[in-house]
């Protein structure tokens, strides 16, 4: 009778290890436009179906019903192939010469994961003006790249950076102007200056991130 559950724990490690790859070789995939990837990934997340569907079965198993197993593979068979016939109609879009659209693979979290990304450069901006004394774009920029650009990373984690498809360079203004808009910064030749409201501002966001690592 332990059976069953020995299947059930199994199951739920492999459906939350091929789940987490599903959603990595996604976001990698729709970040580096790789098809490939993206095939991956749906690939990856059948692997998770299959897994409910065990899941289920052994469920069902403990309780003496044996007709789920039956229905429940037939939805999940569908899925499959709905999943597979949109995967070949991109394929061969793509072997036509058309531009595959990424955009409608991204993930959930993607558009929150951005601007917190933006937040954090923003942020970054502003501590190292008031820590660091930087004023010129050129200091600033060898700062974020200095800091969100760590050389030592594995090469498997730098795909989960936020930096991986930014350019502080050409990027710098759409970074720096809701900054200058809000009041947090001035310009003057060039070079960018906290305000009394941006030391306020960053000094409080200082205040509370120590308050959380204690």
């Amino acid at each position: 009778m332990t059976m069953p559950y020995v299947v059930i724990a199994v199951e739920l490690i492999a459906m939350l290890v091929m789940f987490t790859l599903s959603n990595y070789q996604r976001f990698v995939g729709k970040r580096s436009k790789s098809l490939a990837l993206i095939s991956l990934s749906i690939d990856s997340k059948n692997a998770v179906y299959s897994a409910a569907v065990v899941i289920i079965d052994a469920v069902c198993a403990i309780f003496g019903i044996y007709w789920v197993d039956a229905v429940v593979g037939i939805i999940i068979a569908g899925r499959i192939c709905i999943d597979g016939v949109g995967l070949l109609r991109e394929t061969r879009r793509t072997l036509q010469g058309h531009t595959l659209d990424f955009s409608k693979f991204e993930l959930p979290f993607e558009k929150q994961m951005a601007q917190r990304r933006t937040n954090n450069f923003q942020h970054w901006i502003m501590y190292a003006i008031h820590k660091e004394k930087l004023s010129t774009k050129k200091e600033i920029v060898a700062s974020l790249e200095k800091t969100f650009r760590p050389s030592y990373m594995h090469p498997v984690f730098t795909e989960l950076t936020a930096n991986k498809d930014v350019n502080f360079e050409t990027s710098f203004s759409e970074l720096i102007s809701p900054l200058l808009k809000a009041d947090y910064l001035i310009e003057n030749n060039d070079c960018y200056k906290l305000t009394d409201t941006g030391k306020t501002y960053i000094k409080t966001t200082i205040d509370k991130i120590r308050h959380k690592q204690t």
